[in-house]
């Protein structure tokens, strides 16, 4: 019944579907490309080009803005020094070896029970006590590290805000092209974009948890950890109770 009324709306402007979704793509694709242009960058990693559209400035500033409420969220940063110290020690190890030394990189143990770490675009790096008490031995801590690092690296949480910032010019196209042909189809494609938007858009996709994977297997390896000390099952994702980001955890990557 939807689609009808949605053919029906087309129809009643004159155009045939076919004209109007031509129509539509050629104004997306022109604000897109605009888009485009102005986010190639540098994988720092791949050293081949990448969609991005947030500086490293930006990765920071919004690092800055949104990691204090995420690690207040999780009960603070705790206040055991010497935990910090040496978990701050371990991950501060692995920097000489990483792809992006200049970022302001820090390493938090936060209060919160639940089995997680995460990283932020600008470097910040949390990882709660809960999973802490999963970890046998150093090499694991360098294991999850490793990765939250292989993320940051990767620029993977800019990765995905810059898809988020294409999905939001391809509808906001969609919808322009649809409101100069008829009432109703704009609402109708602004619609369309917001489910097309909640399926484009994902935390850490798996190619990006691979890579994350990768990297933290190179940067242990550089910096002289020892594999045969990792148990079998995933060092950097143990099992345990499901986590309750805040507010923050939209910039913040977990996994």
């Amino acid at each position: 019944m939807r689609k009808k009324r949605i053919i029906e709306q087309i129809e009643s402007t004159g155009m045939t579907r076919r004209e109007f979704l031509q129509g539509c793509t050629a104004t997306a694709i022109t604000l897109a490309g605009a888009g485009l242009f102005q986010g190639c960058a540098i994988d720092p990693v791949t050293g081949q080009k990448q969609l991005m559209l947030m500086s490293r400035d930006q990765e920071i500033s919004v690092d800055k803005q949104q990691s204090p409420f995420q690690f207040s969220s999780d009960y603070s940063v705790t206040q055991d020094k010497e935990l910090n110290r040496y978990v701050a020690g371990v991950g501060k190890s692995m920097l000489p070896q990483v792809h992006r030394p200049d970022m302001p990189y820090n390493f938090q143990v936060v209060n919160a029970t639940y089995v997680n770490a995460y990283a932020f675009p600008g470097g910040s790096i949390a990882v709660t006590r809960g999973i802490l008490l999963e970890l046998d031995n150093e090499a694991e801590l360098a294991s999850l590290l490793g990765h939250e690092l292989g993320h940051v690296n990767a620029r993977h949480t800019a990765e995905q805000q810059s898809k988020g910032q294409i999905s939001s010019i391809l509808v906001a196209g969609l919808s322009a092209a649809a409101e100069t042909q008829g009432a109703g189809l704009g609402d109708w494609t602004q619609k369309l974009g917001s489910l097309g938007q909640g399926l484009f858009l994902s935390r850490y996709s798996r190619d990006n948890e691979r890579e994350a994977d990768t990297l933290r297997h190179q940067y242990m390896a550089r910096s002289g950890y020892n594999f045969h000390r990792l148990h079998q099952r995933d060092a950097h994702c143990p099992g345990g109770p499901e986590r309750k980001p805040g507010n923050a955890a939209h910039w913040a990557g977990y996994g």
